[in-house]
């Protein structure tokens, strides 16, 4: 075999080769441009189906620091539950506040909003809330538990017979007892109860605010905190996050 056949069956050995290594580099990218599409495909109908049942939206208020959820179907407790939750898991350092609204930018009222996250408010101090003004707020994370809070709102009640604070503090005092049953689902959304540890006695004690130790599954440490701040009542599992808030509602009055 002569010099010129050899350089000819080597010149098409190497396309050959160039040939099947194209093939090979064509066939993964439209592999990878299929499993693609079928990942868009998939979110494209979860986003479809909640959307059918509602959608929410996060903006920015006047006030910094606060953000508005609009909900188009405030009636759907599921939705209610995944707009906390989306604005509880972006926490900062820095204190963050939302409220609840409707699509005619109407507030959410406290009940519905108790309903759809199944919390119950003790049903004296119910009496003395503003229906429609409540408020939750949010700080970091500490030891993987998140910084939350909620806010609630005492009427102005010009003709009260007694001693509103006093009545108050006496409420909240009452409603320690069960306080962490009724306020699981805002103050710990992503921990997952027992019956022995919803059943635990708290020991409330009085420091800068009152609070007590809560004892969370896997050896977690937390607490229970709440202050009355003008005419707010704010409860939070963080005292840290607590301070902020009260310190924030005392300052903006």
């Amino acid at each position: 075999m002569n010099k010129k056949k050899i350089i000819i069956i080597a010149g098409i050995v190497v396309l050959l080769g160039c040939f099947e290594v194209l093939y090979f580099y064509l066939r993964k990218v439209k592999t990878d441009k299929n499993s693609s599409q079928s990942v868009e495909i998939s979110m494209s109908s979860s986003y479809s189906s909640s959307q059918s049942q509602g959608s929410f939206s996060y903006q920015s208020s006047g006030t910094a620091g606060m953000s508005i959820i609009t909900l188009t179907n405030p009636e759907n407790h599921n939705l209610v539950r995944d707009a906390f939750l989306g604005f509880i898991m972006n926490p900062s350092s820095d204190l963050r506040w939302a409220e609840f609204r409707d699509s005619n930018n109407g507030s959410v009222s406290l009940d519905r909003f108790s309903s759809a996250m199944g919390i119950k408010i003790d049903e004296h101090l119910s009496g003395l809330l503003k229906s429609d003004s409540y408020n939750v707020f949010s700080c970091k994370t500490t030891s993987g538990i998140r910084n939350i809070g909620i806010e609630i709102n005492i009427k102005l009640l010009s003709g009260y017979k007694g001693d509103l604070y006093q009545d108050e503090v006496q409420f909240l005092r009452n409603w320690e007892v069960t306080m962490l049953p009724d306020l699981k689902s805002v103050l710990f959304p992503n921990v997952d109860f027992s019956q022995k540890y919803l059943e635990q006695e708290l020991i409330f004690k009085d420091g800068k605010y009152r609070y007590a130790n809560v004892e969370l599954p896997n050896n977690i440490e937390s607490s229970i905190n709440y202050d009355i701040a003008g005419d707010s009542i704010l409860i939070s599992n963080s005292l840290e996050c607590l301070e902020k808030a009260s310190n924030a509602v005392l300052t903006s009055d």
